[in-house]
């Protein structure tokens, strides 16, 4: 068993995207840049982005776990898909 300062650090990446001027798409950048205003534990990078591109290849391949944050047309407001 690991002592809590054995634990590995998890480097996490959050993404949000979506364009701003698309109303309800830009929930995804909305998101992002209000957990980056509001703080998030050590090891989380957050990212704000209009589109997924090939440059965030790097960093997502460097995380251990990645999170992507969009609307849908699907569902209910405020429902979570994973």
């Amino acid at each position: 068993m690991l002592a809590p300062s054995d634990t590995p650090v998890r480097r996490a990446l959050v993404i949000g995207y979506g364009s701003p001027i698309r109303g309800d798409d830009a929930i995804g950048p909305l998101v992002a840049e209000r957990l980056e205003r509001d703080g998030v534990p050590a090891g989380v990078t957050i990212l704000a982005r209009h589109i997924l591109t090939a440059d965030l290849v790097p960093d997502i391949c460097a995380a251990d776990l990645v999170i992507f944050i969009d609307a849908t047309p699907d569902g209910e407001p405020g429902e979570i898909h994973c």
